[in-house]
């Protein structure tokens, strides 16, 4: 259930219960205070409709699971892996979930490969225990009520950067730091999913064969990129010994995912790129640009490690231009 409908007379019972405290307030502690009032209304809220016994997210998915026994056994497994792999991504509770979150979650899934309809049946799981949270009580909102997926309608070739108004070069301009810069410069000249990126060893170099990487993509499938003599020569001096990882965090760790999505926003916005930028705009520019060189798309396929050609086919531009006059009838 919504906040919405909480009842002014549980809002005014809770304001009473506290307003004797309210004298002489500063302004911070007014704020403190008008916060505690709230939050007493949301408890006696609470309290008063709740529906469900569960205290913690586990209990509520398995509750959510279990009346949802008519479903098959196949489909029930199916809900649990969705729902397994959203916490091994989310990491916090389900009330502090926002619909900004949940767009960010469908741009991991996207790094990591999944077709749109994957994503889409992922998210849509993920929807029902949100919905079930809120109706039941256990949350007071439902983000995933007013979240809509952002790009899905829309072909996978205009995820491009456009080239008339320069915006990758203004985007990579917009970057201060240079290892940080670095790691966006390899992601559109090598074609590689966000994810394997962040997830590149200086170990993962082929020995004897310098600038070229293995890389682990999806399905544990291996294939080799080569990073350009350029970038390679940035990234020797830029090598960090304290960290096996060629794009650590600052603490020397793995970059996380949502720590690299969270960069990419950064600088969009400082480089004044107003439309929605995702991390695949790298890749994307990266197929794009060895296309128009005259490149074979077999070998750009294998390039970006997709299973089927069909694939690869759909991260093509089109510049929809006028070839009417190149049809001849004689």
């Amino acid at each position: 259930m919504d906040t919405t409908i909480i009842d002014a007379e549980l809002i005014t019972e809770s304001a009473l219960a506290l307003s004797q405290k309210a004298d002489g307030l500063s302004l911070s502690d007014a704020q403190q205070f008008f916060k505690a009032i709230f939050d007493k209304a949301l408890t006696d809220y609470k309290a008063k409709y709740k529906l469900t016994a569960a205290q913690t997210d586990d209990e509520i998915v398995e509750e959510w699971l279990t009346l949802r026994a008519g479903k098959s056994p196949h489909t029930l497994k199916m809900y649990r892996t969705h729902i397994n792999q959203f916490f091994t991504y989310w990491q916090q509770p389900l009330n502090e979930l926002s619909p900004l979150a949940i767009a960010e979650y469908e741009e991991y899934l996207i790094s990591l490969g999944y077709s749109a309809n994957s994503v889409a049946v992922k998210v849509k799981v993920l929807k029902g225990l949100l919905s079930y949270c809120c109706d039941t009580g256990y949350t007071y909102n439902n983000p995933g009520k007013i979240h809509h997926a952002p790009g899905f309608s829309e072909a996978q070739s205009e995820r491009v950067f456009d080239e008339n108004e320069n915006e990758l070069a203004k985007f990579l301009n917009s970057i201060e730091a240079p290892k940080e810069k670095l790691l966006f410069k390899i992601l559109a000249t090598t074609g590689l999913r966000a994810n394997e990126a962040i997830n590149l060893k200086y170990s993962d170099e082929i020995k004897n064969h310098p600038r070229l990487f293995k890389v682990l993509g999806k399905g544990n499938k291996i294939r080799n990129i080569y990073v350009s003599k350029d970038l390679y020569n940035e990234l020797k001096a830029l090598q960090s010994k304290d960290s096996e990882f060629l794009f650590a965090s600052t603490e020397g760790k793995k970059m996380s995912y949502q720590q690299l999505y969270k960069l990419c926003k950064k600088y969009a916005k400082k480089a004044g790129i107003n439309k929605h930028i995702s991390l695949h705009f790298f890749r994307h520019y990266f197929a794009n640009s060895l296309r128009k060189n005259g490149v074979d798309i077999f070998e750009i396929s294998k390039l970006l490690g997709h299973a089927a050609i069909t694939t690869t086919q759909r991260y093509f531009h089109s510049d929809k231009g006028d070839y009417s006059e190149l049809i001849k009838l004689n």
